[in-house]
């Protein structure tokens, strides 16, 4: 019995009846290489002679000839993502830092390629850029480099504090050992509620000087009106209505008693 790829022991053989099978015989294959795995298939061919019972070989056939393919290629990943919210504000303003961390494990046997972190967040910084993705060309399935962990941030908008809440999603794609696409993989939803504080100050001054004599029908004061919005939210000013659209006040209809006659009273005196 001879193995190509394995040491064999357990042979040979004596003598093997007609119809008798012999399972003795045992090959241990040389210990697997990255690269090997990395190819995704472990094929292994054995090969058996014998002699005849007068001595002569027996000839060889494709029945004598054995072959066994193993699957080696396990790939997986996974994407982890933190945020770490301890540098906003109370209540939080825009232009506030929010760091996110990032971690990608390669969880299988073989050899990621073409790694690609991608982050929807618009403005997001990487590596100090502006970018909303990350690249590792090869990530080992090996303790050295089977972890990637980086960081990204981002600054707050005004439009994520006036609508309340900053979420987002990361996104995992990468090839296998042999450059096929494996299926993208998500990171859990990051979500932090933004609190909002509305709040908005009026203050009214006039041009009105003391040392000045006001002069009846003539005197005018000019009022100014400053309005400060002191939230943290974007606020509507509403016009208040003209004048001449404010509903007149309807008089509102008096009885009189007249002490002598309490059965007689005057009506609609206003």
């Amino acid at each position: 019995m001879a193995d190509e790829t394995a040491t064999v022991s357990g042979g040979p053989i004596e003598s093997l009846a007609p119809a008798e099978t012999h399972t003795a015989i045992t090959a241990l294959s040389q210990p697997l290489t990255q690269r090997k795995i990395d190819s995704g298939t472990f094929t292994n061919t054995a090969k058996v002679s014998a002699l005849t019972p007068d001595g002569n070989p027996l000839e060889q056939t494709d029945q004598m000839t054995a072959s066994d393919t193993t699957k080696l290629a396990y790939p997986a990943m996974t994407l982890k993502k933190a945020g770490d919210f301890s540098q906003l504000n109370t209540p939080p303003r825009a232009g506030d830092i929010v760091t996110y961390t990032l971690t990608v494990t390669n969880t299988g046997n073989v050899t990621l390629k073409d790694v690609v972190v991608t982050d929807p967040l618009d403005g997001l910084i990487i590596d100090g850029l502006k970018a909303n993705e990350k690249t590792f060309e090869k990530m080992p399935p090996t303790r050295a480099g089977s972890v990637q962990t980086f960081k990204a941030t981002y600054a707050l908008t005004q439009s994520d504090i006036d609508g309340g809440n900053l979420q987002n999603t990361a996104r995992l794609a990468a090839n296998n050992s042999l450059d096929d696409a494996m299926s993208p993989v998500s990171s859990e939803t990051v979500s932090m509620k933004l609190e909002q504080t509305p709040a908005i100050t009026l203050k009214k001054t006039d041009d009105y000087k003391i040392e000045q004599a006001p002069i009846a029908g003539t005197t005018k004061i000019n009022y100014t009106f400053a309005v400060k919005n002191t939230g943290n939210v974007k606020a509507v000013i509403k016009p208040a209505p003209p004048p001449g659209n404010i509903a007149p006040i309807e008089p509102v209809e008096t009885k009189k008693l007249y002490k002598n006659n309490p059965g007689k009273y005057n009506q609609n005196i206003r």
